[in-house]
């Protein structure tokens, strides 16, 4: 055993020795062969998916720090994945307070018993414009008591809006 490893490291030392050598001749070559040296620019960029990512995951933390300061179980929010309106296979993350999903879980029963087509979030939110008023009016409270809270929320709205810039740019 201790002799394959002496082997192993004679043929390592060899391999180096062998490429460092090569690039050495290589790069006298070039320096004694012309003097118009190539130069390569690199320019590095992040993906839209980059931005949204780190959009989402802000949005993550704040409602996670939120939750751990309501009180009232309706305001809560849970995130989920969910299918993009133009793609049935990617997702991305979309947060709903308690109030919201089980008043779409109510609506949507009552659509399956009538037969009637499943209604929208916007048809949801319609029935909920006094609960979001109430829910918004309870958050800013929250934000206003709880520094961290802030914190969180000033980096999603931050991170809201590079997401925003990098799609105007990606858009052109």
């Amino acid at each position: 055993m201790a002799k394959l490893r002496q082997i192993t490291m004679k043929i390592s030392l060899i391999a180096c020795v062998t490429l460092a050598t090569l690039g050495n001749v290589n790069a006298t070559t070039n320096q004694q062969g012309t003097d118009a040296v190539e130069t390569i620019e690199v320019k590095g960029e992040r993906t839209l998916a980059y931005y949204r990512t780190q959009m989402e995951s802000a949005e993550v933390a704040f409602y996670d720090e939120f939750n751990k300061h309501v009180k009232k179980s309706k305001y809560k929010v849970v995130c989920k994945d969910e299918p993009r309106a133009d793609s049935y296979r990617i997702t991305q993350k979309a947060c709903y307070p308690m109030y919201f999903i089980e008043k779409k879980s109510d609506m949507v029963k009552k659509a399956r018993q009538s037969g009637a087509p499943l209604p929208s979030n916007q048809q949801v939110e319609a029935e909920l414009k006094h609960e979001k008023d109430k829910s918004l009016m309870y958050a800013e409270k929250l934000v206003k008591k709880h520094p961290e809270l802030r914190e969180r929320l000033v980096e999603m709205y931050k991170t809201k809006q590079i997401f925003k810039r990098a799609e105007e740019v990606a858009k052109r």
